[in-house]
């Protein structure tokens, strides 16, 4: 079993700002694209970790530290750590069978997160 653990220096935008929704000019259609902020948590993310990209069943924990206690549901801010490690230690997050999530008030904010294969 391989297991990785990183932290990514930030803690991850909520799954309520990670997504914007726009009308397609031609059609009129509504289409979701990535806020701003999401694509700053993305590059954070890839620029921070290695991609090694494990197959099969896999186990993750999620520690996110917080500056403060401000009100910040945990299964929010999953979303956006899942789908950052995309292309980066896993093809699809389908591939996560078992996932903490945890949240710690301290001064510094970041994101540390362990990966295993079960």
């Amino acid at each position: 079993m391989k297991t990785i653990h990183v932290t990514i220096p930030d803690i991850p935008p909520s799954v309520n700002t990670y997504w914007k929704t726009a009308r397609n000019k031609s059609t009129g259609r509504p289409m979701r694209y990535l806020s701003e902020r999401a694509k700053a948590w993305k590059q954070l993310v890839n620029a921070t970790c290695k991609k090694n990209i494990l197959k099969g069943k896999l186990s993750m924990e999620i520690i996110v530290y917080l500056p403060d206690n401000r009100r910040r549901d945990v299964d929010n801010m999953t979303k956006g750590v899942l789908d950052s490690l995309e292309k980066v230690f896993y093809e699809d997050d389908k591939q996560i069978w078992d996932l903490k999530i945890s949240k710690k008030i301290e001064g510094k904010p970041r994101t540390e997160i362990k990966l295993e294969q079960v």
